[in-house]
């Protein structure tokens, strides 16, 4: 029986101690909210979220910097830890009552950083409560009388429209959710808020200064206003047509696109050539300067010239078929020139000899060209030229006798060797080699 007893004992004391670590807070996880205001919190009081209690407040103390430091207690690990973005606002049971207050927080996002235990919610993060004591008690005598007088004048405007007036106000919640919102923002970064408003002034002083140039503008603004509306029928009839010139413009505005896009290759291979092009351009600029007479000469011929061209077809009737004609019979009488070619030598020297000299006649890649000697016995340069001294000091390659070559000897040979023709009245050593 006193071992039973004794087992009790010890379960009961483990049950104690156990209880114990619990409501101290052992392994809870711990946060501290810095408030400009604790808007008469207590130790003791919940920390909910959406309506849900979490955890407690440990304590209300001072920090270092004047703001009141709450240290919370979140007991519900679901909460643990809490994520940068957290907002902790400080709320109110009823209207009655002084310990009625408690501590609303709103999480913040998933993606936020982690809040150690221990960390801190800074007065950017909490949002103290206003008391309605507090905020009448800011008001002047006047201010108060006037407040009254809006009161007393709502209920008479409300009379018999409560519930319209009760939804229009539901209607307005979300515009003051969002202009809480707005006041939070401002409040957190003052700076801006503080140069919006200087730049503002000083806005509007500028505007203050130009106050002339402003009624001049919104007096022309009037008039062409007044102008447009006494042409508001052809604006309606242009408004009418616009779709289709839209319609228009933009299948226009599409092809502009697939040229482009076409384009677009070719002048990027055009960017080497640009510098090129550009001193191309620059030499042009002068010689468009010295082309400017000669285009005027040009323009004062263009009227005969017009007359001649005018008379071409005539001409081309006729030319045209002499022309296909001649060249049919010079395809037909090209094998017979060719052939008589070798020997027009032979022919010109022919009908010249016996006119006191020889003429000879050549043909090469350059045309025909002919050679003129003087024709003279041996005596010539023998006998009546010095005894022979010009033949063997003036002309030590001249040799004499050569006449009886072979028809087309005059010429060098052909590649065929089609001439000279060997024939019995001719001696081949006479002949050009």
């Amino acid at each position: 029986m006193t071992a039973n007893r004794l087992i009790a004992f010890v379960a009961l004391a483990a049950a104690a101690v156990v209880l114990l670590v619990v409501l101290v807070g052992g392994g809870s996880y711990t946060v501290h909210a810095r408030f400009v205001d604790a808007g008469q919190m207590v130790t003791g009081g919940l920390v909910e979220v959406g309506g849900r209690p979490v955890g407690k407040v440990k304590a209300v103390t001072l920090a270092p910097n004047g703001t009141a430091d709450l240290e919370m207690a979140i007991s519900d690990a679901e909460w643990d830890p809490l994520r940068r973005g957290t907002i902790a606002r400080v709320r109110t049971v009823g209207l009655s009552g002084v310990a009625n207050r408690y501590i609303e927080l709103t999480p913040g996002p998933s993606t936020g950083a982690r809040i150690p235990d221990g960390g801190v919610l800074s007065t950017a993060e909490t949002r103290p409560i206003i008391d309605l004591d507090t905020f009448f008690n800011a008001l002047d005598p006047p201010t108060r009388a006037r407040l009254q007088r809006i009161i007393r004048n709502g209920s008479q405007v409300f009379a018999g429209s409560e519930t319209q007036a009760n939804t229009a106000f539901g209607y307005l919640a979300p515009a003051l959710a969002e202009s809480d919102q707005l006041a939070d923002e401002l409040s957190r970064d003052r700076f801006a808020v503080d140069k919006l408003l200087t730049t503002g002034a000083t806005t509007a002083r500028a505007l203050a200064d130009r106050r002339s140039d402003i009624t001049q503008g919104i007096t022309t603004t009037a008039a062409t206003m007044r102008a447009i509306a006494a042409e508001r029928q052809a604006l309606a009839d242009s408004l009418d047509r616009a779709p289709k010139l839209f319609n228009r413009a933009g299948g226009i505005f599409g092809g502009l696109k697939a040229t482009l896009v076409t384009v677009r290759p070719a002048l990027r291979e055009t960017r080497p050539v640009a510098p090129r092009l550009a001193a191309v351009l620059r030499r042009l600029v002068p010689v468009s300067r010295a082309a400017r007479p000669v285009l005027a000469d040009a323009t004062a011929i263009l009227p005969a010239l017009t007359e001649t061209l005018r008379g071409a077809p005539k001409l081309a009737r006729v030319a045209v078929p002499a022309l296909v004609s001649t060249t049919s019979s010079l395809a037909v009488s090209q094998p017979v020139i060719d052939g008589l070619l070798p020997y027009v030598p032979d022919l010109v020297g022919g009908l010249v000899n016996g006119f006191g000299g020889k003429q000879t006649g050549y043909y090469d890649a350059n045309g025909n060209y002919g050679r003129i000697s003087v024709q003279g016995g041996t005596a010539t340069l023998t006998g009546g030229l010095g005894g022979g001294r010009l033949a063997s000091g003036l002309l030590p390659g001249y040799s004499t006798g050569h006449d009886a070559r072979c028809p087309g000897g005059a010429t060098e040979p052909a590649n065929d060797r089609s001439n000279p023709v060997a024939s019995a009245f001719c001696n081949p050593a006479d002949d050009l080699k």
